[in-house]
């Protein structure tokens, strides 16, 4: 099958063609011939005229289908370009989104723990008795007891040294959130892990977990957590992180 190059040129010649024989038949009627000549002349000239216009036609109408195929190539290209300005602002989307949700969320639990706060402070005014004070001293220096996250597959999470607040969650760049115990490379995405989806807090000698809004959950020895309310857990303790799986061990010497 002849492409549209070709094929506009062999319009192109034979167009060119037709345009020389009726030229030549043309100069020959002029000269003058007999009556039998000058009729079949003037047949022969007819005909190469009406093969001109038939070619002509032609011609033109290919034309115009090259420039309709041209005009549709344009329109893929530029289709594709904003296809893919329309996949990368949704890609953009998502991750406002997802940003959004997790300043929600600490906004959330911003707010708890103040209604938290208020309501000792507001129990203590109204007590006759006074609070003990807390001893600083002690619980600025309180180190934390050595722990570590024992995943279902053996692998070792050792818990930051000298943190007695540890955030577990998924490591998200372009939201710029960092946890302290990145799930992502134990199947956190897969088992629905949010960004910042638990805490980990070491008071008073005692390790405890508090889900942090999560969408999947956070789960003590089968128990679900409530949100923002510190679950304690003792060693051995199976904590679930979303679909994540983990063991709660201590480190003794």
């Amino acid at each position: 099958m002849s492409t549209d190059s070709e094929e506009r040129q062999r319009l192109e010649a034979q167009i060119k063609s037709h345009q020389e024989k009726i030229a030549q038949i043309s100069q020959l009627i002029q000269q003058g011939s007999a009556t039998e000549t000058a009729v079949h002349l003037q047949a022969a000239l007819d005909g190469e005229q009406r093969s001109l216009e038939k070619a002509q036609a032609e011609l033109g109408r290919l034309h115009t289908i090259m420039v309709l195929k041209e005009e549709v190539r344009s329109y893929d290209t530029i289709i594709a370009q904003q296809e893919r300005t329309v996949q990368r602002r949704q890609e953009e989307l998502i991750q406002a989104r997802s940003a959004l949700d997790v300043a929600e969320r600490d906004l959330a639990g911003s707010r708890h723990g103040r209604e938290q706060k208020q309501i000792e402070l507001e129990s203590l005014l109204r007590s006759n008795t006074a609070a003990p004070v807390p001893a600083a001293s002690t619980r600025r220096f309180e180190m934390p007891q050595a722990a570590i996250l024992e995943l279902a597959r053996g692998e070792r999470i050792p818990l930051p040294a000298n943190k007695t607040s540890i955030i577990v969650g998924r490591a998200d760049p372009a939201s710029r959130i960092y946890p302290d115990i990145d799930l992502t490379a134990f199947g956190g995405e897969q088992g629905g892990v949010s960004r910042q989806h638990a805490r980990l807090e070491f008071q008073h000698g005692q390790w405890s977990v508090t889900d942090l809004d999560s969408t999947s959950g956070t789960w003590v020895d089968n128990n679900r957590t409530t949100s923002y309310s510190a679950a304690p857990i003792h060693n051995g303790a199976r904590l679930q992180f979303g679909h994540v799986a983990a063991t709660f061990r201590l480190i003794t010497e």
